[in-house]
């Protein structure tokens, strides 16, 4: 007999008591209380944390399957590489709780969001904010409220990090070869993990970082750390300075529940323009333009279609938004124009190995588009 459904929903219930495990031991503090190197008896650490032994035991004993803890000998605890993470990066605390406090009661709502947006006519609340009016009164009695906006922002560095990684192999498949002795500006990367990369990889190309919102010491610091790769602060839709690059490689904003995608999508367009009247005084610069966006269906490796997605669904629960489509962002940028010519995309990159994709483009003078 068939038991793929079965084995499921076991696995769902078993994902549902690992995270309401990782719940109790960050509620007090469990983590903590255990030495990063050593073990030590379940009950001083269970005294230390205040909590009863016999429920310790139990925790640990279910946590330690999957590699979260373990008990060298009877009724000792120690850390394995897993969960001393959680002990060294707080934020990872902070992460399971935004998912614990906000995210599955937000997820949780949505039906009933949508059986609203159905049956009404005027605009309907999100799922998140049907989840927030039912623990109101409690998060504001147990102090959960106030730690929403650092919940979230760790939440939402952890995808801030993996897209770092995904930039930098996209960025990496490009020939930059023939660039030797030339300039690169990066504008608005999510950090300088990239130029760092690609730097290294070739030494007589300059990279420029451009920042958007850092604070001066900030700036300094990332300059002493980056070596060859020149960190400097931007004001998005500025004119653009460094006038002499050989490419611009301008990063659409991060996705966030904090800004619409239309939102994200304006400050995208208004920094392309920007350089519009650059590109057009320095016909042989490069523009590449990169983004995270949702993968067409089957287009993504499994694992990198259902983080999109899943991501996606997220949107539509805080925010009833949705994040922007490939094929959406190639239409935005052959739609961006003023009054002498228009963008057009010459080259697409993208990787069945993650959500991000770039795009190399040029301005096509409408003169051009008459003769063709």
């Amino acid at each position: 007999m068939n038991q793929e459904g079965a084995t499921f929903v076991h696995h769902l219930a078993r994902q549902a008591q690992l995270l309401s495990c990782l719940h109790w031991l960050s509620t007090f503090q469990v983590l903590a209380c255990i030495p990063l190197t050593q073990s030590v008896p379940i009950q001083d650490v269970a005294d230390l944390a205040g909590v009863p032994v016999s429920h310790l035991l139990r925790v640990v004993r279910a946590t330690a399957t999957v590699g979260f803890l373990h008990e060298p000998e009877p009724e000792f605890v120690a850390h394995t590489p897993l969960s001393s993470q959680f002990v060294t990066k707080p934020s990872l605390i902070d992460a399971v709780l935004f998912i614990c406090h906000t995210a599955m009661p937000t997820g949780l709502q949505m039906a009933e969001a949508t059986r609203l947006q159905v049956h009404s006519t005027d605009s309907s609340p999100c799922a998140y904010a049907l989840a927030s009016r039912s623990v109101k009164g409690r998060g504001s009695e147990n102090g959960q409220q106030p730690n929403l906006h650092r919940q979230l922002m760790a939440y939402q560095r952890l995808s801030n990090r993996a897209l770092d990684d995904c930039v930098t192999q996209l960025l990496s498949s490009l020939d930059w070869s023939h660039l030797d002795g030339a300039t690169v500006v990066q504008v608005g990367p999510p950090s300088t993990a990239a130029a760092r990369a690609l730097s290294g990889a070739n030494a007589n190309v300059r990279f420029i970082v451009q920042m958007y919102d850092r604070p001066k010491a900030a700036i300094e610091t990332a300059n002493l750390e980056s070596g060859n790769v020149v960190v400097q602060q931007r004001m998005r839709g500025a004119p653009q300075l460094v006038e002499d690059a050989s490419v611009y490689i301008i990063h659409s904003p991060h996705l966030s529940v904090h800004h619409t995608t239309d939102d994200l999508r304006t400050q995208f367009i208004i920094e392309i323009k920007a350089h519009l009247r650059l590109l057009k005084n320095r016909p042989n610069a490069q523009l590449i333009l990169v983004a995270q966006v949702i993968p067409e269906p089957g287009t993504a490796d499994a694992e990198v279609e259902a983080a999109s997605r899943f991501y996606d669904l997220s949107l539509l629960q805080m925010a009833n938004d949705q994040a922007l489509g490939f094929e959406q962002l190639v239409d935005m940028v052959n739609d961006i124009r003023d009054n002498t010519g228009r963008l057009v995309v010459t080259n697409k990159l993208c990787s069945r190995d993650h959500s991000v994709a770039a795009l190399q483009v040029k301005i096509a003078s409408f003169e051009d588009d008459q003769g063709n």
